[in-house]
């Protein structure tokens, strides 16, 4: 997943029979507590600070709970 259609595509270009996803961190297309883990490098960095919150909030929702 990546906000770039374009980084997007070339990651699934490397790694054949994966997929791509194309959206933003602060609207996140999964149903609640859909993964046990989420590994997220250099994204909420590049996240404006007014959007930090939102950004975070989504990891959580789709986060299952421990």
């Amino acid at each position: 997943m990546d906000v770039s259609s374009v980084v997007a595509t070339e990651a699934q270009r490397r790694v054949p029979g994966s997929w791509r996803l194309v959206s933003g961190a602060c609207a996140l297309p999964f149903k609640a507590q859909s993964f046990d883990l989420i590994v997220s490098i250099s994204t909420l960095d590049h996240l404006p600070p007014d959007l930090l919150p939102g950004g975070l909030a989504e990891l959580c929702r789709v986060a299952q709970a421990a």
